[in-house]
């Protein structure tokens, strides 16, 4: 099953790559089934880690020795491979290469006794450890704002999980919790422009295990952890192909978001049934656990379930158009729902808008300035900020907020961040000479 999905996922990608078939992100060439050449590269790793940890597991046996089902296997296994070293280049999936990278690593060390062969080789050992490092560092400088703002992530988790160890926030909190957290963060003291420039409303946690350990503390987490070293040992110990592609999956989890998505969970249950043991007392263990983990899967893949971070943004659709059309209360019901569920600063920035419309110019205020300490690289909470201080006639808040605004770095590429820049330009200049923008708002 896991040879068969990644030869149809991998061809899919060709076809992708070749204009016969379209992606399912316009801003990407290949996306296989994904929404993302990312998590679609390390679908693709997984199995090339399966087919080649089987190849090798195969290759001191003849092929005349071979069984029928053998000799299937391992076509499959030949094609798949050599599809998957096609296609995972294209992804430009720097954690799905690392993660490979690990599980060929440990299988040279267990099938070739790779380590013994290095540590008789020292000048070998020292080429390895300098090519190794070379290639690390040309993968942050692939992306080196992607990569910094990855451990910008990981950072404002741990001090989410700092906030609540034991119990953690709460099932399907995460992103909420990031919110609130990073809001804290930037509200105690004044970053640097790095750090600033680093924020965002990540829709994922970019490291399932510390959002296990956000949602339900560090003993759930080091439990998880567990289960899946546990797996993989056994798998290992019993010299089974699946637990390198495991090894993919446990490395891939720690820079990307799987169990995010239905492929991934599906896949996962699979490759944790088979750590089972499958002789002696733990037969029929190992039976009902794969029947079990197989049956889920078929259900996984056939209502291919939407994932949880969708939810929030049909939030803000609805309470948006409520905002338009005057329903302020109305609105705000359906975005504090949504607040509930998003680290987005959005939700935030209409309910502000609101409860401005209202009258309830203290709120407001509230709402805007959590928007923009949720994510102080952004300028339309301060811009809005400057513009209800004008509306209300404080030409020195209006101002204060203004410098704030033009203070903050702008990218040129971005036109509606060079708008809202050039709008709080225009409010400072005209409160000083005229003391009335008023005119110049919309």
């Amino acid at each position: 099953m896991v040879v068969l999905w990644t030869a149809a996922q991998s061809v899919l990608g060709l076809f992708q790559l070749l204009g016969i078939s379209s992606s399912n992100n316009p801003l990407y060439a290949i996306t296989g089934s994904f929404n993302n050449p990312g998590p679609y590269g390390g679908f693709v790793a997984i199995g090339i880690a399966v087919v080649t940890a089987w190849l090798v597991k195969r290759h001191p046996i003849k092929w005349k020795d071979y069984s029928l089902i053998e000799k299937l296997i391992t076509g499959l296994s030949l094609i798949t491979l050599v599809l998957g070293i096609l296609v995972l280049p294209s992804t430009f999936s720097r954690a799905a290469w690392l993660a490979l990278a690990v599980s060929i690593i440990v299988l040279s060390a267990n099938e070739f006794n790779a380590l013994d062969f290095l540590r008789q080789r020292r000048s070998l050992l020292v080429f390895m450890i300098i090519i190794v490092v070379a290639l690390s560092v040309g993968a942050f400088l692939l992306k080196p704002g992607s990569a910094l703002g990855r451990l910008h992530i990981w950072r404002i988790e741990c001090l989410s999980i700092a906030e609540k160890p034991l119990c953690g926030h709460g099932a399907g909190s995460m992103l909420v919790s990031y919110g609130e957290t990073q809001a804290e963060f930037f509200k105690k003291k004044e970053r640097n422009e790095l750090t600033i420039g680093l924020a965002g409303c990540p829709e994922y946690a970019f490291n399932e295990y510390l959002k296990v350990g956000v949602e339900y503390g560090v003993p759930v987490m080091l439990g998880f952890i567990a289960v899946v070293f546990l797996s993989i040992r056994s798998l290992l110990r019993r010299r089974s192909p699946f637990g390198y592609g495991l090894i993919v999956l446990s490395v891939f989890a720690f820079f990307s978001y799987p169990f995010s998505l239905w492929q991934f969970r599906a896949i996962g249950l699979i490759l944790i049934a088979t750590a089972v043991p499958g002789y002696g007392r733990w037969r029929y263990l190992n039976l009902l656990t794969m029947c079990v983990a197989i049956t889920a899967s078929i259900v996984i893949m056939v209502t291919k379930p939407k994932p949880k971070e969708s939810i929030p943004r049909q939030l803000f659709a609805k309470g948006y158009v409520l905002h338009q059309e005057g329903k302020y209360e109305e609105s705000n019901s359906i975005l504090k729902e949504g607040a509930d569920l998003s680290s987005d600063p959005m939700f935030h920035n209409i309910i502000g808008k609101n409860y401005e419309a209202m009258g309830d110019y203290e709120g407001a205020e509230s709402e805007y300035l959590h928007a923009h300490y949720m994510v102080p690289c952004r300028l339309y909470p301060l811009i809005l900020l400057m513009e209800m201080e004008v509306r209300r006639g404080n030409s020195a808040e209006a101002i204060n907020y203004a410098n704030m605004a033009i203070s903050l770095p702008v990218n040129k590429k971005n036109p509606n961040m060079v708008e809202l820049h050039d709008r709080a330009q225009l409010c400072v200049d005209s409160l000083r000479l005229f003391n009335t923008p008023s005119h110049l708002l919309p």
